[in-house]
């Protein structure tokens, strides 16, 4: 019953948490590493066509088996594409989900058709908004630990970003306005 508690009480956290304003990634540190190729045989991505960064995990109490992942995307291209899932080593399920605000309650949802990435956008994953879910986690996370994270287009190869684990959005993201 503790165990399902905490779930509650650690989702409700992340529901309830909402950073403002737009960021521009070149304006900020690199939080986590640049999108790299999933493996050696991936072509080679130009750095003008889809660019990741800031890449977080939001550290989740040991006995939580769930958490968010969040991140930034520009699809510099001049074509639009898909996010349409994503994996992780460390969690048996990885969810893309969005939290809203309706009537003044947030509510999460999932996005099984993905997140649209219309050329020259830039998406900002981030707590309130689109985030990626890590649910039944493996083992338990430490901060200052390096996840990686592989995301699935419809048009392009995927990508792995390393998504470091924090406490809170890291305060040079959280402070940019």
């Amino acid at each position: 019953m503790w165990q399902f508690l905490r779930v509650i009480l650690f989702a409700a956290t992340i529901l309830a948490t909402h950073a403002s304003g737009a960021l521009a990634c070149h304006a900020l540190p690199e939080v986590g590493t640049v999108a790299k190729p999933a493996d050696a045989t991936t072509p080679h991505i130009t750095p003008n066509t889809l660019h990741l960064c800031h890449a977080w995990v939001r550290l989740a109490p040991p006995a939580v088996p769930i958490t968010a992942a969040y991140l930034h995307v520009h699809n510099n291209s001049a074509q639009d594409d898909v996010l349409i899932s994503v994996s992780a080593p460390i969690a048996e399920r990885v969810e893309l989900h969005e939290t809203t605000q309706i009537d003044g309650i947030a509510k999460m949802r999932a996005l099984p058709n993905g997140v649209p990435l219309p050329k020259g956008a830039h998406v900002e994953m981030k707590p309130g908004g689109i985030h990626i879910m890590l649910m039944a986690l493996k083992s338990p996370l430490s901060e200052g630990q390096k996840l990686p994270i592989t995301l699935n287009f419809t048009k392009r190869a995927p990508l792995t970003v390393e998504a470091v684990v924090q406490k809170a959005m890291p305060s040079a993201v959280l402070h940019q306005h």
